[in-house]
């Protein structure tokens, strides 16, 4: 797939936002079928501008999060999301830290550790559409 940078949006991850980036998005007069959000809430804004305009989730624009919401499973339609293993990543990152403090590491370079994040399919993106718009 080609990426249209055109369709690219930066935000500060907050509901406001992924409401107002989406609401621009969608008064295009090619909207897109699809949205990718890099944080719940932004999601969240996204879907309530959906709603604003009329436009139903997965049915007209699919929606997929980076971070999975702790209450996913509460509101509909249920998001699509990018789990990361934030278990993990606190346990690890205080592992290295106790390391580095007691002594055991004295390496002062980055250290690179890969966690598999879980894709978590959901209602959000079954059934999208394209647009005939």
């Amino acid at each position: 797939m080609k990426i249209d940078p055109n369709l690219i949006r930066e935000g500060d991850f907050r509901f406001e936002t992924g409401h107002r980036i989406t609401k621009d998005l969608l008064l295009r007069r090619v909207r897109p079928t699809a949205l990718s959000a890099s944080s719940g809430m932004i999601a969240l804004g996204a879907i309530k501008a959906l709603e604003e305009t009329q436009l139903n989730c997965p049915q007209d624009i699919a929606i997929a999060v980076f971070v999975d919401l702790p209450l996913a499973d509460v509101y509909r339609p249920h998001l699509t999301a990018v789990a990361q293993p934030a278990y993990e990543i606190g346990y690890k990152g205080a592992e290295i830290l106790i390391q580095r403090v007691e002594g055991q590491s004295t390496t002062p370079s980055p250290v690179h550790i890969r966690l598999e994040p879980e894709l978590k399919i959901r209602e959000s993106t079954t059934g999208a559409r394209p647009s005939h718009t």
